[in-house]
């Protein structure tokens, strides 16, 4: 097992992270929040649709992301886990993360070509 890992009470969790205060809870509701903006995102762009990176080479392999019909794609689990450590570190304003929700929205949406 890695070292930034370590067994407590039968789960896996990283060791930096509990130092900034998320604990098993804490990753549970990241987690949710996760999936939750990932959702709300789907819904403003039906054609965005729940998939596993399988670029080997990528920070987000085996992860599940939320992906359009373009190459982009983003992981919303390990978006929400990275905004919670900034505002453990009090660099993030909570209502940072809608305003992710509108980018990563302009980013994701089909492109309509005009001819």
């Amino acid at each position: 097992m890695p070292e930034m890992y370590q067994r407590d009470t039968g789960s896996i969790w990283r060791v930096e992270d509990r130092a900034w205060g998320l604990d098993e809870r804490s990753f549970s509701l990241v987690f949710d929040s996760g999936l939750y903006w990932a959702e709300v995102l789907r819904a403003q762009v039906p054609q965005l649709k729940w998939t596993l990176c399988v670029e080997e080479d990528n920070a987000d392999y085996h992860q599940p992301v939320v992906k359009g019909e373009q190459l982009l794609f983003v992981n919303p689990i390990g978006l929400t886990h990275v905004f919670a450590l900034q505002i453990a570190e009090h660099r993030a304003a909570p209502g940072r993360l809608g305003d992710l929700l509108v980018r990563w929205r302009e980013a994701l949406s089909p492109k309509v070509s005009v001819r």
